[in-house]
C-alpha cells in the first residue's frame, strides 16, 4: 500500500499521514493545557486508534519490506 501507484494507495499513504501529524499536534498542543473531561477522552480515543493505526500500518507494509516494525510498535507503546 506505501509504494503502490493506484487511487487506494494514496487515499491510505495520505490517511495515515494526516493521522500521524494531527496525532503529533494533539499531543504537543496538549502538553502545554490543563487536563480537562476534553482532553482526556481525547487521549482515550487517540490510545484507541493508536493500536488500530498500527495494524493498519503494518498490514499495508510489503511483505518483502525491511523489518522496522518494532519500531512503530516501540514508538505506539510510548505513546501509551
Amino acid at each position: 500500500m506505501y509504494s503502490g501507484r493506484s487511487a487506494n494507495c494514496r487515499a491510505f499513504f495520505y490517511a495515515l499521514l494526516v493521522f500521524d501529524v494531527a496525532s503529533l499536534l494533539f499531543i504537543i498542543a496538549t502538553s502545554f493545557l490543563p487536563r480537562s473531561d476534553l482532553i482526556r477522552n481525547l487521549d482515550v480515543a487517540f490510545g484507541i486508534a493508536f493500536p488500530i493505526e498500527l495494524m493498519f500500518r503494518l498490514a499495508g507494509r510489503p511483505r518483502t519490506a525491511p523489518d522496522h516494525h518494532w519500531t512503530d510498535v516501540a514508538a505506539s507503546g510510548g505513546c501509551l
